[in-house]
């Protein structure tokens, strides 16, 4: 198992058949549950917040591009055990013990301007994240 200490603003990459993140007061647990036929390392989630109890996450992950911004998570995933389905890109908010799912799947990110924003390249869209966007977030919990 390998352990994972990322710095605010830092993008990492997983493909180990576990690994533990530790950002602020979250803890990531990734477990290796397969692979699509392009490549990419898929995982399942747990978190647990300020040590609490552990929560699991309800999509798959996957391990490319995890992004680490102020008190968010960024994620690109899917619905559990489907990686042939449509891909989500997705908010973990630490402070709240929330997640959200963007109306589309971002997958390139950049920092502007201290704000966090994520690139579609392959439908030229974008989308700039504020604590003013008007997401849905739904709770973390068992």
């Amino acid at each position: 198992m390998k352990f994972y200490n990322p710095k605010n603003k830092e993008k990492i990459g997983i493909w180990d058949y576990q690994a533990i993140i530790d950002y602020q007061r979250l803890r990531i647990k990734l477990e290796y549950k397969t692979e699509p036929p392009f490549g990419d390392s898929i995982y399942s989630v747990k978190l647990v917040f300020d040590g609490g109890q552990m929560n699991i996450f309800p999509f798959w992950i996957y391990g490319r591009a995890i992004l680490f911004f102020n008190n968010y998570v960024v994620l690109q995933g899917m619905e559990i055990g489907s990686y042939n389905n449509e891909l989500y890109s997705m908010i973990i908010d630490i402070d709240t013990r929330q997640y959200t799912i963007l109306d589309n799947w971002y997958n390139k990110y950049d920092i502007e301007n201290n704000l966090l924003v994520l690139l579609d390249t392959f439908h030229n869209k974008k989308q700039v994240i504020e604590r003013k966007n008007k997401f849905i977030w739904f709770p973390i919990f068992l």
